[in-house]
């Protein structure tokens, strides 16, 4: 009734300039709030008609929306550019992480891509880590570790190893849903029905 196209809300993101932008998980596309008005983002049709999983904002300015089948689309204000299998990419992106040197992070349907302005490169296929293996989220710690948030438990890259923890490593369960480092240092894991690991 306030404007926003659909009510089912996955993502949220604030942006610099503090509006706020909505992925819509069913069908809704993007819409943005800028503290007045709901704008429903018009772009590339698909987008419209798609679920979108992630909103994320680099660190040049640019909005990325991760979609459940159209893959990835970059707004850099003006233009909206669209990333998928036959960029190198994949169609499904779930979530969308930037590290300290300007490289964006995807986890896909097909494992994770990484990509440095120019191409993407496919560094973990799903068949290289587990039989059925799913990445929901990505997270980037202080160290420059980046977590993996999966079906199967969580796996930590800190750039030359890949490193799984699971319940057989302590974790209350083995599928998980996100991870978040404190100021302390603490890793705290959020899972699906073992409540929320401590680390």
């Amino acid at each position: 009734n306030q404007g926003l196209p659909s009510n089912e809300i996955i993502s949220i993101l604030e942006d610099r300039f503090g509006n706020l932008w909505f992925g819509h998980y069913d069908g809704g596309g993007v819409s943005m709030f800028d503290g007045e008005r709901i704008f429903r983002f018009k772009g590339v049709a698909p987008l419209e008609d798609d679920y979108v999983w992630s909103v994320f904002e680099d660190s040049k300015g640019n909005i990325w929306f991760g979609t459940e089948s159209n893959g990835v689309y970059k707004y850099d204000g003006n233009n909206l550019i669209h990333y998928a299998e036959m960029q190198g990419l994949a169609n499904k992106v779930s979530s969308v992480v930037e590290d300290k040197n300007g490289i964006l992070w995807f986890s896909t349907g097909k494992g994770i891509c990484r990509f440095d302005g120019v191409a993407f490169t496919h560094l973990f296929q799903s068949t290289q880590l587990c039989e059925k293996f799913y990445v929901s989220s990505l997270y980037i710690d202080s160290n420059e570790h980046i977590w993996f948030v999966a079906s199967s438990g969580v796996y930590k890259f800190d750039g030359s190893k890949l490193l799984k923890y699971s319940k057989k490593s302590g974790l209350n369960d083995n599928v998980l849903m996100t991870v978040f480092q404190d100021k302390k240092g603490i890793y705290w894991f959020g899972t699906d029905v073992g409540g929320v690991s401590r680390f």
